[in-house]
């Protein structure tokens, strides 16, 4: 998995309420991370057949089409590199959880969520991709 030019992970943040997407761009672009954010699940899909991309941070409850499946779809195209997938997610059920875990996501952080504990999440990411 190649670094972008500044050498931190691009990150798709798909999160549909803007408050909550804005500063977390805002948070980890501190950190230098490079960021795309999609407000529903079909401009992610569009941005990730588009880009490389390293991570997704990946709420469920999105318009157009949920995180589920979002995760569906990637499930069935099966790619290669698939980007590592973080659900960050209110429904927070254990039902959820393993239904999420089995359609392909690496982790699952529940909202109300600290970004100080995402970045640390990411950063321990980083450290074993690169």
């Amino acid at each position: 998995m190649q670094r972008t030019p500044g050498g931190k992970l691009t990150i798709l943040v798909v999160e549909d309420h803007g408050y909550l997407c804005e500063m977390v761009t805002i948070y980890l672009g501190l950190y230098g991370y490079r960021i795309r954010t999609a407000n529903n699940g079909a401009t992610a899909l569009e941005i990730l057949e588009a880009e490389k991309v390293h991570l997704v941070l990946l709420d469920l409850m999105l318009p157009r089409m949920d995180g589920f499946e979002v995760l569906e779809f990637l499930q069935r195209k099966k790619q290669d590199a698939l980007p590592y997938i973080i659900v960050v997610s209110a429904m927070s059920s254990d039902i959820n959880k393993k239904k999420v875990l089995k359609l392909g996501a690496n982790e699952y952080i529940s909202k109300p969520f600290n970004l100080s504990y995402l970045l640390e999440r990411i950063q321990a990411l980083e450290s074993r991709l690169f």
